[in-house]
């Protein structure tokens, strides 16, 4: 468009008798107005970055430690945390008798520091075993309730 501008003022100027200098002002005034004009209709267009929802991280004060450490889990992959980060991250988030169970595991530690695997292993360890709930399932049947629930349904089943 500058160029545009140019060659009409270039066109009037025998006409109007202008000078040479005076078109150069002339120009480089329309110059400066449209790149003005042009950084405001920048900084208008709008910036349609991603950005993540936030998630809250769970807090843990003992119980439930396999529900805790899957949610732990998700919010890692979901907010891309490194490894040697994980572990402050979700000691922060530590209460009651966990925090305290938490203070003493890195006293025990002796300034080694622990990955977040070890971690998880001690912190299921102490607050929920290794045990996963499908076996605590069938160790009920050692205690003689499948005998009394199977009794049940075959009862209803006869109705």
């Amino acid at each position: 468009m500058a160029q545009q501008l140019e060659l009409a003022l270039h066109k009037l100027s025998p006409i109007t008798g202008s000078s040479s200098q005076g078109r150069d002002k002339q120009v480089s005034g329309m110059q400066g107005y449209e790149s003005r004009h042009r950084s405001s209709q920048e900084e208008r267009i709008p910036s349609y970055k991603i950005h993540k929802p936030k998630h809250f991280f769970p807090t843990f004060n003992g119980e439930d430690v396999h529900r805790w450490l899957y949610k732990c889990a998700q919010y890692f992959e979901i907010e891309e945390i490194a490894n040697t980060d994980k572990l402050r991250i979700a000691s922060y988030y530590l209460e009651g008798v966990a925090l305290y169970w938490h203070q003493n595991f890195l006293r025990s530690a002796e300034n080694q520091r622990a990955t977040w695997e070890e971690y998880v292993e001690a912190i299921s360890c102490r607050f929920g075993g290794q045990q996963d709930p499908l076996e605590e399932l069938m160790d009920l049947n050692n205690e003689g309730i499948w005998k009394n629930i199977s009794e049940i349904l075959i009862f209803c089943g006869t109705r």
